[in-house]
């Protein structure tokens, strides 16, 4: 008779329901996150405009966060490279005014996710009320 090792098609196969049950995982977290996002949004907008614009920004702000942790294959990312990637949009017109320090921090991807939000929410505020608002303004990071 004849023998096939199957060990290694039962790891691929373990691996892929891993895989999946951590996708599972991540998408449930990310649709909870924008009910709440989107109820948040509702309660401090009341033009329909203005809560598309906002709710369009979070959306966006989670999407390079996915972006970037998918780039690692949703290992672990460093701050910095959050940080960079969070304030791009902003950072081309006010180049001088905006400086990002590097760093080692590494941040998971619930971590990133969630700050990546706070960052965009920063980013917003001192583009309309703070530093980025006036033209010698500086934000460090």
């Amino acid at each position: 008779g004849m023998t096939i090792d199957v060990t290694d098609q039962q790891a691929s196969v373990q691996r892929t329901r891993l895989l999946l049950k951590e996708l599972n995982h991540r998408v449930k977290n990310t649709l909870a996150m924008l009910q709440s996002l989107a109820r948040q949004t509702l309660r401090q907008t009341s033009d329909p405009a203005e809560f598309m614009a906002a709710f369009a920004g979070h959306l966006q702000s989670i999407s390079d966060a996915h972006g970037l942790l998918s780039d690692y294959e949703w290992g672990t990312i460093r701050l910095s490279e959050l940080i960079s990637k969070q304030l791009r949009p902003y950072v081309s017109d006010y180049t001088e005014q905006v400086e990002i320090h590097k760093d080692e921090i590494l941040l998971g991807p619930d971590q990133a996710v969630g700050l990546g939000l706070v960052l965009h929410e920063l980013a917003t505020n001192a583009l309309k009320y703070g530093s980025l608002s006036v033209p010698k303004g500086k934000v460090v990071l």
